[in-house]
């Protein structure tokens, strides 16, 4: 027989003693806590496990937008080539153009500032013909003078939850041997062969470069992507703020158009 049972059939005989009051307080005052223990610790968790999926589904939404071409446009600015050798592309705020007339410029992609742990996605636009010679479509990004449009309208903040911290780490490529921190990262559309191919930028296929740390992204003058940073593989590394739980994004996980999320754990890299 438990002790609530007892007390219950001694009170049915003789009524509580002010001890036994105080015990059955206890008790569910105990259980009271241990409830509140659980649910805050369960609510915690499903905070951060939603505040990385919010992340994945971002950056995959970025990663869909750049390959399939998607410009968003607000029509508050113009885009023209500007003179000088080599040439860059001029930003306007100051007019308008219709989408589809800034004639000089094309979208390339995506730039994402991480750097102050909020989460902004900018429009990356660049030269239509080459840099040094405006008869041929650019071969690369740096040809086509890659800038982000620093232009209301142009770039989309999107809220982290408070709980969480954020880092990114650019693994190392071919050209850049090296792990290093980021700013953010940048989602490009891949290149044509240039003159023999007759085409600049094309979606068929993305590539993911890292932001160096030092990348003012509201300057409309510093070029964001060079070719040394393209094809690495970027590591989001999300921790829980005051807590123990971590988590990470990998962005082009064996192929520039993947992602591979880890909750509860993370990629080495963010050791």
């Amino acid at each position: 027989m438990s002790l609530i049972q007892k007390i219950t059939k001694k009170r049915k005989q003789n009524g509580y003693t002010v001890i036994e009051v105080m015990i059955v307080l206890s008790v569910s005052s105990v259980l009271f806590a241990a409830a509140i223990a659980g649910y805050s610790r369960q609510n915690s968790k499903t905070q951060f496990t939603n505040a990385v999926r919010d992340i994945e589904i971002t950056v995959q939404d970025i990663l869909n937008d750049v390959s399939t071409g998607y410009y968003p446009n607000s029509s508050e600015f113009s885009c023209s080539r500007s003179a000088g050798s080599p040439a860059t592309p001029l930003l306007d705020d100051s007019s308008s153009a219709d989408q589809g007339t800034n004639q000089d410029c094309i979208f390339l992609g995506k730039a994402v500032d991480l750097s102050d742990g909020s989460f902004t996605a900018y429009t990356i636009v660049g030269l239509r013909n080459d840099a040094d010679d405006e008869e041929i479509p650019p071969t690369n990004v740096e040809n086509a003078q890659n800038r982000t449009i620093p232009i209301d309208g142009t770039f989309a903040d999107h809220t982290l939850h408070a709980s969480i911290n954020t880092r990114i780490i650019a693994l190392p490529n071919s050209a850049n041997p090296v792990t290093t921190s980021s700013a953010g990262f940048a989602v490009v559309s891949g290149f044509g062969n240039g003159e023999e191919g007759g085409a600049g930028a094309t979606t068929s296929q993305v590539s993911i470069a890292s932001i160096d740390s030092s990348y003012n992204f509201l300057s409309a003058g510093n070029r964001v992507v060079n070719n040394s940073d393209l094809d690495r593989d970027i590591v989001i590394c999300i921790e829980e703020a005051g807590g123990d739980r971590q988590a990470s994004i990998t962005i082009g996980a064996g192929a520039q158009s993947n992602i591979e999320t880890m909750i509860d754990g993370w990629a080495t890299e963010c050791d």
